[in-house]
């Protein structure tokens, strides 16, 4: 049995003796997070073992004025954008190497405005991943609970899904691939 740690991500598997597939080309994994079986040359890809920790989303009901509040506190504002198939208007503050993504709601019936009226603060929490398709590809062989099936539009040309917060100690997972 093979580890996941045991091969750097996305590598090849050159081992003429590695088992072979017999799940339709996907990797099988074991009840321990293992590699159970590969193709030999297959690219294995494990979401967690490749994200890159990008931003974390805070739902505000005035961009504005939440702009306003950061920057008092020494934020500065990286840049803003309106992203019409979300119904938000959004603000990125860069803190260290990820990012602070404040989102206002444009339409009562967005995910944010409906989110803002249950609680506020943190909505989501964002990963970079390579390759998006591979990533939901992955998750879908393991049962994970998606909200996405296929990538759709976000912010700055990138490609983005969520993951159930079920699936994800009832956090809101956001996969983003870079556009």
């Amino acid at each position: 049995m093979v580890t996941r740690t045991s091969f750097p991500v996305y590598s090849s598997f050159n081992n003429p003796g590695f088992p072979e597939i017999a799940n339709n080309g996907r990797p099988s994994w074991d009840g321990n997070n293992n590699i159970a079986s590969a193709a030999p040359g297959q690219r294995v890809h494990r979401v967690g073992d490749v994200f890159t920790m990008t931003l974390t989303g805070g739902a505000v009901p005035n961009l504005a004025d939440a702009v306003k509040a950061y920057e008092a506190l020494g934020f500065t504002v990286e840049s803003r954008e309106e992203v019409p198939t979300e119904k938000v208007r959004v603000a990125f503050l860069p803190v260290g190497d990820s990012r602070l993504e404040l989102l206002e709601p444009t339409d009562a019936g967005s995910t944010i405005a409906k989110f803002l009226q249950k609680r506020s603060g943190i909505h989501h929490v964002c990963v970079l991943v390579p390759d998006i398709e591979a990533a939901l590809a992955d998750l879908r062989a393991r049962g994970v609970s998606l909200i996405d099936e296929k990538p759709r539009p976000g912010a700055g040309g990138s490609r983005v899904a969520f993951v159930h917060p079920r699936a994800a100690g009832g956090v809101l997972l956001e996969l983003k691939e870079k556009g």
